[in-house]
């Protein structure tokens, strides 16, 4: 076996071992992620922002996707940054830290795939 495949093993033992780390604390930390999101996202709108912040979207195409404004959605993706629970992936695509969709959030997820722009409270 020769360096090069030795470091690949290496590297890729060390990303699998990473990988459980990374698992664990995600564990660790969702009650505190809950709280977080119970605190800040107590509209509607607000949750529908969380839940569309995967990724693959700009904060333009969330805004349109919600029906509201990219200021409304601007101003929450600033808290959730202020609190760590968001990362900019792709440049204008923040993207949720800890992909936690409360399950009491499950009509708006719902709406949401379904592609409906309006829907009730949600809760």
């Amino acid at each position: 076996m020769n360096n090069e495949e030795e470091t690949r093993i290496l590297l890729s033992e060390i990303k699998e071992e990473v990988s459980l780390i990374r698992r664990y604390l995600e564990f660790q930390i969702t009650d505190f992620v809950k709280d977080q999101l119970d605190k800040i996202a107590s509209t509607s709108e607000r949750k529908m922002i969380w839940i569309s912040l995967d990724g693959t979207k700009t904060t333009q195409e969330i805004a349109e996707e919600a029906g509201i404004s990219i200021r409304t959605v601007q101003h929450f993706i600033k808290q959730l940054r202020e609190l760590d629970l968001i990362a900019d992936k792709r440049r204008g695509c923040p993207q949720r830290r800890i992909d936690i969709i409360p399950s009491n959030w499950e009509k708006i997820e719902k709406a949401i795939k379904s592609g409906k722009e309006e829907i009730d409270n949600g809760k």
